[in-house]
């Protein structure tokens, strides 16, 4: 197809102009007027429409306007315009045959038909008339600018072209992708590579290259192309192929006009595409480069549309032809002819085309095709609409020939209809039958006749051919000048000529000439009634007698003869004419020798000398007849009435069967003169004179119809008619008796009508039934016409043979089935080979079919022989149209004499659940009411073969795998072990049982192990008690939940099948995934330990117990697995507690009783077990619901099976029991265990004295809350709750492996929403254990997204090979190794990262680079005199650290521009804590949350807070010291170590006595008092300053106390707060000396007097007025104050005050100097009451001669 330039534009117009979208084409009425009134056709048709196709280029665009301007104004019809959507080139083409099969459109005046794919023209010339040339070619072609050619004589021939860089160098473009997108804008790229694979990408984006240019770009020229869809693919490989540097850029439709039009007014050196006629060279002056000539147009028709093809040729010149649907001739025969005959040539498009500007717009190309035809209406409107077709004002009387689209005189076409009830076929019309047209009655008959079958018989246009002038001996000139198709009746054949015999033979264009059926005889002939008075007038020798005057004749006279002729007798024979006998002495006449002496002559009344010229002559001269002959021409029949009605008997020249004969009762053998009789030889010496030897009688003349040969071929029916009517002589002699001029009254038209319909015997002859109506569904024994043999046969065939017919071309033909197809026979009615259905084959006749055997198939219909199955496939029955897969996991077997497999076996790793009959009984259901499952290797309905769970179990043949003691595994699928064969999980094949000295063995030391583990735990949890940067427990049960829920996610996501086969494959992958194979063992041991560990089932089955009864033992002992450990823990606690109290009594002096000991321990141990034996018994209580419906493959079992013994039904009522007690264990351990672990620790936080931080708590609990904020200490009861969800989730078993995978990926998403959300652990470690805890999430998640991306993709077309599976786990692998990471470093971080001391272990770089923490301290500046002091007045506004001297240095600190982002972040976490405390602790005393927050008390309460944690955190690092001093040596280490546990030990099973708070510790140093031993020592530990990781330590061992709601309630008898600060006011004002913010009374005075009074602070000299003014001040310039109360009236001013005192003084360097002297009683008294001065921030107590600067 061919562009228009802006599609968008017509588009716009489409819907401007009324237009409708249909099934994605555009409808548009045409309504532009072109022509005025009356210069146009009259004819109103508008109630027809015509649908005119309108293509996007401007030519076509061009003449269908014109087109449609001739339908609508001249022809008068409804003209519409159809817009066909642009598609790719096959839905294109498609769409083309679719809309024109459904009359969507009716034309297309310029079609590139030619250049399309052989198929689609094949299609579309079913559709439409013959394709007719429109008048004009077109090509596409790579065009230059004129002025190149004149630059470069060789520009237009492409080896110019051929040298890399030489046009580049003269001048060229080069590709350049920067204009490009700039030109096209958003439309960039015209060509991608998501539409077409060879586009160019990257640098070469929107370009399309060859190889020599993408690898020399700058060698190549660019060539300016549209779109590139347009001869998509034949430039780029002329290009390719002809070596040429080009690049092709693709504009599209618009960038190409536009970049036209540019160089049209700025010229360049470049290539670009175009096409003509269109606007190639005819707008712009476009040169065409030429490229080696094609040899066929066909080049174009079906290349391959792509860069790659072979073409290396010039685009070829194509003939554009028109597109008429066959159905226009029957709806509009007038649009039909006139489009026919529409041609428009190259010069008229010129016009056209020059006329118009490749911009014009909708109207103006409207008014240019308007504008063409008014200089074109004589030569060109009105020759393809005739003035009879138009109406036109002043034509001529002619009317419209619609089957020959001619206008002709009213008379010449008959309008007589005959067979009034006739419709024959339309179609037929358009074909033209001339026929010939003389004028005698006969002829004219005949023609009528034949003209009134070919019409309404056969629906042919009939033309009547006027061929008078023509000799009738000049037949063959007249037919082989194509003047008629035939002449129905001609007396001039003779078949002894030879150049008539060339005809018969087949010679020449002529048909043979054939008999019309009559014969006819000229002659003279006596008056009617002569012969009857004169006996021998009818014999020549009557007139050579004397009788002849004396008999009445009417004799010779010239005068008289000329008189009555009034001259006209003379005309025939006229002077120099050939027939010089005639213009003798009597001109008009021929008088004999007997005449001519004078003698008495009778007169003959002849016609024209011409005919029959000198017979009759010669035969009276040389028989001395006294005749002669009067020539009336074509007066004889008028003058020989005359003569008749005057009774004149005369002798006349006439014919029979002619009109006269008939009208006067003349015959062949009455009223003729006779002559000596005819013989062969008489008249061998022909001379066309009266001198001639004639002597005997013109014989019966056999009158022959003629017609040309070819009319068999365009008209075949026609020339059937023509050859066999025939009518004999009584017929045409009755027909002759019955018209006007015979006699009769009726017409020739009336005449030949009656003939017709009362002579059917020769119509059914000539027009026999088979042509006007032949059998809708012809069969043996019908009669047809078949054009081949151009003659009506009948359809019959041997019984064994079927009968080919085909009624558009004829052919008929008899086969016999057998032969051609040997697997068909006749059909019944014979009319065809009926195939033999599948499932059968013909007999050995060929007569019939019959069914395959078993074990053969015949696949499709008309298989000649029933085939063995081939391998791989079987089939047990008969009559079978294929073989039926072989199940996956079969063996076809069975079958002799290559009748094939019958039957199938189980393969190696299969297993079949029936015999060899119930497979047989089950395909027949199966095949049955399945039409799929024959080419399905699904296994039979509960048969199979099922794949076993462990394939290695199953040998082949239902035999299962032998042990070292017979069979290993037994019953159905071999997934039962055999006795004394154990297994850990179900795809496992059975060892071997171990001794069972070994087993009971394994079993002490792993209870033993446990045990003695859970006893190390608990005292290890109870030891950590206050260490909140401890992180060991926490990442312990992360890990533990870790493995073992990747345990259970591992089965579902074959993990464990993947790391077998990595680690099977060497060395390298087995040390990279032994950390993954490591976790999911270590899961499988907390899982199950009983299976991964040691075998229970083995010792019950030595017992006695059978195999599958140890199983469901096994499940029983899970049930009661908890209990039991339980007692036996209380047992053994009680028992050691109790033997340890007989043995050492003084230890127990003074300790708590017995019984409070036993259940502390016991009640530690009892969470522990509970805690890690959960997972046990949940995973053992499972396993009664593993049942499997499906094998390994998904394939659907017979039942569902219990995988641990597969020969357990679990539908039975005996499983289903222990399903439900199963179910019962799962509510009351699985999910009664997390509750329990809930509710004991919430009811006595409840409902007694215990805080998550008292000993009792922590040793009982403290595993279960260790790590967690304070809010979230249950979330471990969640957590273990979320891994029952797991492990249900993930032994679903009634769930496919996908919809577990997405059941687990949902909870996992949950479970990370519900993490982020909380964010349950407290911060330590910089929020390290939330991340190790997300990290475990999403190893989850992408694990189980693995999985799900690789079931999607193995169950797609683009499934991949399992090798590849490794590969979906790539991001959960990443993630594992990151929580391994991140597990290890947490556990070493504080040895790493020591808490209170710089981090040694790290080189000096990495620490100088990485520690970076935040630190707070409450020691003020040392001093704020000189430098220092300028520098803070500048920087105070915005500081946080003020003057901190060498305090950083002291802890090693190194500066960094800005804090890092974790130091931020806990930063922010201690002030959203504390911030928390005091918010809680306010709704605690309050009972109400704070309306009004008072921002000094808030911030005061604040600096409480986080002075109490930093105080804390000074005296645990005191301690830590002091620990660290005692053990600096190997020796002292190990023996630390050694009392620890002793202790350990002691507390366990004594008790721990004394105080249990943290904040109130049993420590035997004194830590209120500053000027402690202890204290004094640890000076450089009190300087130094306080991390944010120890202050948000010490804040959570703080929290339970300080929000605690029984404690810290409103009128609770202690404030743990104030004991805090009391307990450790030596570490407070040691260096600091800011304990007195913890001073209520303080605050609260302050609070009042800031609310009640304003001091004023003046200068000295103004402060108080005495009677030596100056009075209240001393003689050193300082205030002094008589009482404690005055003291606190000037320090405890309004802060207004205090600013106005400030400015009064002159700023803060003047204030500096004003000092209140406070008298040392009342300082002393202040400073014991200091705790009751509630404003005493800003207060020190001083001593008599201390200030205190304001």
């Amino acid at each position: 197809m061919r562009p228009l330039w802006a599609r968008q534009v017509l588009g716009l117009l489409l819907l401007a102009f009324g237009g409708e979208s249909q099934n994605e084409h555009t409808i548009e009425v045409f309504d532009a007027q072109c022509f005025s009134q009356g210069e146009a056709g009259q004819v109103d048709r508008s109630e027809t429409t015509i649908r005119l196709l309108l293509q996007d280029w401007t030519s076509h665009r061009l003449v269908t306007t014109a087109a449609a301007f001739i339908l609508k104004e001249w022809l008068g019809y409804r003209v519409e315009t159809v817009q066909l959507p642009s598609l790719e080139r096959s839905k294109e083409y498609a769409k083309l045959q679719e809309t024109l099969r459904a009359g969507v459109w009716e034309a297309d005046l310029e079609s590139w038909l030619l250049t399309q794919a052989s198929g689609h023209q094949e299609e579309i010339n079913k559709l439409v008339e013959p394709p007719q040339p429109i008048g004009f070619s077109g090509r596409s072609g790579l065009y230059i600018l004129p002025h190149v050619l004149e630059k470069f004589k060789f520009a237009d021939w492409w080896k110019f072209f051929e040298e890399p860089g030489y046009a580049r160098s003269v001048g060229f473009n080069g590709p350049n992708q920067e204009r490009l997108r700039e030109l096209l804008g958003s439309s960039f790229p015209a060509c991608n590579v998501q539409e077409l694979p060879w586009c160019g990408t990257g640098e070469l984006e929107g370009f399309w290259a060859p190889s020599q240019c993408v690898q020399n770009i700058s060698s190549c020229i660019v060539a300016v192309m549209g779109e590139p869809t347009w001869d998509q693919g034949y430039f780029e490989q002329v290009v390719k192929n002809l070596n040429l540097p080009i690049v092709f850029a693709y504009l599209g439709n618009d960038g190409l006009l536009w970049r036209r039009i540019q160089l049209d007014e700025t010229p360049e050196d470049v290539i670009f595409y175009s096409w003509s006629s269109n606007w190639g060279a005819e707008h712009f002056g476009g040169v065409r480069i030429s490229f080696p000539d094609p040899s066929t147009v066909s080049v174009i028709a079906d290349f391959e549309r792509t860069p790659n093809g072979s073409l290396a040729v010039d685009y070829p010149d194509v003939s554009l032809v028109k597109l008429i649907s066959r159905d226009l001739f029957e709806k509009a025969p007038e649009a039909y002819w006139m489009l026919s005959r529409l041609t428009i040539g190259p010069g008229r498009l010129l016009e056209l085309l020059r006329s118009t500007q490749p911009t014009a717009s909708h109207d103006a190309l409207t008014q240019t095709a308007c504008s063409f035809l008014k200089g074109h209406v004589h030569d060109l409107v009105q020759v393809v609409a005739p003035p009879c077709v138009t109406g036109v004002a002043g034509a001529a009387a002619d009317v419209f020939d619609v089957t020959s689209g001619m206008c002709a005189a009213p008379s010449s076409i008959d309008n007589f209809k005959c067979f009034e009830n006739e419709q024959p076929s339309l179609y037929r019309s358009k074909t033209v039958i001339r026929l010939g047209q003389r004028d005698w009655l006969s002829h004219d008959l005949m023609r009528t006749i034949t003209g009134m079958l070919l019409s309404e018989k056969l629906g042919y246009s009939v033309r009547y051919e006027d061929i008078t002038s023509v000799v009738s001996k000049d037949w063959s000139g007249l037919l082989e000048r194509n003047e008629v198709d035939a002449e129905m009746e001609n007396w001039q054949v003779d078949v002894f000529d030879p150049a008539v015999q060339s005809y018969i033979s087949g010679s020449g264009v002529i048909s043979p000439p054939r008999e019309i059926g009559w014969t006819g005889r000229e002659g003279l002939f006596a008056m009617p009634g002569l012969v009857r008075d004169i006996p021998f007038a009818d014999f020549y020798r009557f007139y050579d007698s004397a009788e002849l005057p004396g008999s009445g004749f009417r004799i010779f006279n010239h005068t008289v003869t000329a008189a009555e002729l009034n001259g006209t007798g003379v005309a025939p024979c006229e002077p120099g004419s050939t027939n010089f006998w005639c213009t003798g002495q009597i001109p008009g006449h021929y008088l004999p020798e007997t005449c001519s002496r004078g003698g008495a002559c009778a007169e003959a009344i002849m016609a024209f000398p011409t005919w029959t010229q000198g017979t009759f002559e010669q035969l009276i001269r040389n028989h001395n007849m006294s005749v002669a002959f009067s020539y009336a021409g074509s007066k004889q029949v008028s003058f020989l009435n005359e003569l008749l009605e005057r009774k004149v008997p005369t002798l006349f020249y006439g014919w029979t069967p002619s009109e006269v004969a008939s009208s006067w009762g003349l015959q062949n053998n009455q009223g003729r003169v006779s002559f000596p009789d005819f013989f062969r030889g008489c008249a061998m010496q022909i001379s066309m004179d009266p001198s001639g030897p004639r002597k005997c009688d013109i014989p019966p003349t056999i009158i022959y119809k003629l017609r040309r040969k070819d009319l068999a071929d365009r008209a075949s029916e026609a020339a059937y008619l023509i050859d066999h009517l025939r009518i004999n002589q009584e017929q045409v002699e009755l027909m002759l008796s019955m018209h006007q001029q015979g006699g009769g009254n009726l017409t020739t038209e009336e005449a030949a009508c009656w003939f017709l319909k009362n002579q059917t015997e020769v119509v059914q002859r000539s027009v026999p039934e088979c042509i006007t109506n032949p059998p809708a569904n012809p069969k043996i024994g019908d009669i047809v016409w078949s054009a081949v043999e151009r003659d009506c046969v009948r359809l019959s065939c041997p019984r064994n043979a079927s009968l080919i017919y085909d009624g558009t071309s004829g052919f008929i033909r008899c086969r016999v089935c057998s032969t051609e197809n040997a697997g068909s026979v006749p059909s019944g009615d014979q009319m065809a080979c009926t195939p033999c259905p599948a499932a059968t084959m013909p007999d050995s006749l060929g007569e019939g079919c019959q069914d395959c055997p078993p074990g053969r198939y015949a696949q499709e219909a008309a298989t000649a022989s029933c085939q063995a199955c081939p391998a791989g496939r079987y089939n047990p029955l008969s009559r079978q149209s294929r073989c039926a897969i072989c199940p996956r996991g079969a063996v076809c077997t069975g079958g002799a004499d290559a009748l094939g497999a019958t039957t199938f076996f189980a393969a190696e790793g299969f297993y079949l659940m029936g015999s060899e009959s119930e497979v047989k009984k089950v395909f027949n259901m199966t095949m049955r009411t399945c039409a799929d499952c024959w080419d399905r290797d699904d296994p039979l309905p509960s048969l199979g073969p099922f794949k076993c769970s462990a394939p290695s179990a199953c040998v082949g043949n239902n035999t299962c795998i032998e042990g070292e003691q017979g069979p290993a595994m037994t019953g159905p699928m071999c997934g039962s072990c055999a006795l004394g064969y154990q297994r850990s999980v179900p795809d496992q094949i059975c060892s071997l049982c171990p001794p069972n000295w070994l087993t009971i063995s394994v079993i002490f030391c792993v209870a033993f192990g446990g045990m003695l583990g859970l006893c190390l735990l608990s005292w290890s949890q109870d030891a950590g008690h206050g260490n909140l940067r401890g992180v060991y427990s926490i990442v312990l049960k992360i890990l533990c939940n870790f493995f073992v829920q990747l345990k259970a996610l591992g089965q579902v996501t074959d993990l464990d099948k993947v790391i077998k086969d990595l680690s099977s494959e060497g060395l390298s992958s087995a040390l990279l995934t032994s950390p993954v194979a490591l976790s999911l063992g270590i899961g499988d041991v907390l899982e199950n330990p009983s299976t991964a560990i040691f075998s229970l089932e083995c010792l019950m089955m030595e017992s006695g117990t059978s195999a599958q009864d140890s199983h469901y033992a096994k499940v029983a002992g899970a049930g009661f697995l908890i209990p039991v450990a339980l007692l036996f823990t209380l047992a053994a606690v009680g028992g050691c507690t109790w033997g340890w109290s007989l043995c050492c009594p003084r230890h127990h002096k003074g300790k708590r009783p017995l019984k409070w000991r036993i259940l502390l321990s016991f009640s530690s141990l009892a969470v522990l077990e509970m805690y890690f034996m959960q997972p046990m018994v949940t995973s053992a209580l499972l396993a009664v619901f593993n049942c499997h419906s499906s094998d390994a493959g998904e394939n659907t079992l017979d039942t569902a099976r219990w995988t641990y013994d597969m020969s357990i039904d679990c539908r039975a009522t005996s499983h289903l029991q222990w399903q439900l007690a199963s179910g019962v264990g799962l509510l009351l351990f699985s999910f009664g265990i997390p509750l329990i672990l809930y509710l004991i620790p919430k009811m006595l936080l409840k409902r007694t004295k215990y805080t998550l931080q008292s000993r009792e708590m922590w040793g009982v609990f403290g595993f279960l809350y260790d790590g967690f904020e304070p809010d979230f200490w249950y979330y471990e009861s969640w957590m273990m709750l979320r891994k029952t969800y797991i492990l249900i989730a993930a032994n679903i078993f009634w769930l496919s492996p996908e919809s577990r995978t997405v059941l687990l990926l949902t909870l996992v998403i949950y479970f990370r929403y519900m993490h982020l959300r909380d964010l349950p652990f407290d911060n330590r470690a910089y929020q390290g254990v939330d991340r190790l805890q997300f990290d475990s999430l999403a190893t989850f998640t992408w694990l189980l997204l693995g999985r799900l991306f690789r079931t999607m993709l193995q169950r797609t077309e683009n499934a991949i090979p399992l090798t590849y599976s490794p590969v979906f786990y790539i991001p959960a692998a990443f993630n594992f190794f990151v929580l391994l990471c991140r597990a290890s470093y947490l556990v070493l971080r504080e040895m790493i990262w020591p808490l209170q001391s710089p981090p040694t272990l790290l080189p000096e770089c990495l620490r100088a680079r990485l520690d970076h923490r935040v630190t707070f301290s409450f020691i003020p500046p040392e001093g704020l005199d000189g430098h220092q002091r300028e520098h803070f007045l500048g920087t105070e506004h915005g500081s946080l650290s003020g003057l901190a001297g060498t305090v950083a240095e002291d802890w090693n600190l190194t500066s960094v521009a800005a804090l890092p982002n974790q130091e931020r972040e806990a930063l922010k976490t201690i002030i959203t804590e504390t911030v928390e405390v005091l918010l809680r602790r306010h709704e605690i005393v309050h009972s109400e949350a704070p309306q009004v927050i008072y921002l000094p008390t808030f911030l005061l309460q604040m600096e409480r807070v986080l002075v109490a944690a930093m105080c804390y955190a000074v005296k645990s690092r005191i301690i830590n010291d002091e620990l660290v001093q005692t053990r600096d040596t190997w020796g002292k280490w190990v023996s630390g170590i050694m009392t620890d546990t002793k202790g350990y030990l002691k507390d366990v099973i004594l008790g721990r006595e004394g105080h249990s708070s943290i904040m109130r510790t049993d420590s035997h140093r004194k830590w209120h008092d500053a000027t402690g031993e202890h204290l004094a020592q640890a000076t450089h530990l009190v300087r130094r300053p306080v991390s944010t990781e120890e202050i948000q330590i010490a804040l959570y061992s703080l929290w339970p106390d300080l929000v605690d709601p029984i404690t810290n309630r409103k009128h609770a008898e202690r404030n743990h707060l104030r004991e805090l600060v009391d307990a450790h006011k030596g570490i407070i004002d040691m260096h600091g000396q800011v304990s007195h913010i913890f001073d209520s009374a303080g605050h609260a005075d302050n609070i009042v007097r800031r609310k009640t009074r304003s001091i004023n602070v003046r200068r000295i000299s103004e402060a108080d007025e005495g009677d030596d003014g100056t009075s209240g001040l001393s003689s050193d310039g300082t205030h002094t104050v008589e009482s404690w109360e005055q003291a606190k009236d000037i320090l405890l001013g309004d802060s207004a005050n205090l600013g106005d005192l400030l400015r009064d003084v002159g700023g803060p360097d003047e204030c500096l100097g004003v000092a209140v002297r406070i008298p040392a009683d009342i300082a002393h008294a202040g400073r014991n009451g200091v705790s009751k001065v509630p404003g005493m921030s800003l207060v020190t107590p001083l001593s008599p001669s201390s200030k205190v600067a304001l």
